[in-house]
């Protein structure tokens, strides 16, 4: 949105109008929404392997609400609320002022990264053993969510580059990354849905396909 109608990333640049606030209100409900999704299957892979949440599970939430907290701060507050936007700070020589910007936006992107890996590695454990079950059923749901987790890391990785465009000021790259990012993110999260929740249309066409293998 911001790509096409915001004011920020035009030539020559422009005051910030409605396109960048609703770009950085999304991107704030978007970290939010990653780690709420991360932490649950971070959750499932723990309660599936040991019945309980361990040390690792509550560091992740602490990393997730940090994360949460810093986007909503900045992306959902300081940036469409007060304006304090970082490529304004930066083309203002300003940027050294308000260090609280790109200090608000590392650590909501770096914590996000931290907690997608951590959950995406773990339910891939979790999926690989599964998928490697006797029960065509079981084996089958898993081996889609296995590849939903690559599909997911990829995603994450992609939003690792998101400050780098940003600072660069590649509209066009930033329009690409998050078409992609987002069509990443809705498949992995129908892959890991088909995997864990198992449907019942889904479980048969499984349980018909293992019945023809033997």
């Amino acid at each position: 949105m911001a790509s096409l109608y915001g004011g920020l990333l035009r030539v020559p640049m422009s005051e910030p109008n409605w396109a960048d606030a609703y770009q950085a209100i999304a991107t704030g409900i978007g970290v939010l929404l990653a780690n709420v999704f991360f932490l649950t299957i971070q959750f499932y892979a723990s309660l599936t392997r040991s019945g309980r949440l361990g040390a690792l599970d509550k560091g992740l939430v602490v990393a997730a609400t940090i994360s949460s907290v810093a986007a909503l701060t900045l992306w959902g507050f300081l940036e469409p609320v007060h304006g304090v936007y970082m490529r304004v700070l930066e083309a203002r020589g300003l940027l050294a002022e308000h260090m609280e910007v790109p200090m608000l936006a590392a650590t909501a992107v770096l914590a996000m990264a931290i907690v997608g890996y951590i959950s995406c590695v773990n339910f891939s454990l979790l999926s690989r053993r599964l998928s490697m079950s006797a029960d065509p059923v079981i084996a089958g749901r898993y081996g889609y969510a296995l590849w939903g987790m690559v599909l997911m890391a990829l995603a994450v990785t992609l939003t690792l580059a998101y400050p780098v465009v940003l600072m660069a000021g590649l509209g066009h790259l930033l329009m690409l990354l998050t078409v992609v990012r987002a069509i990443m993110f809705i498949a992995a999260s129908i892959l890991v849905y088909l995997g864990v929740a198992g449907p019942r249309w889904f479980v048969e066409r499984l349980a018909r396909k293992g019945g023809q293998a033997r």
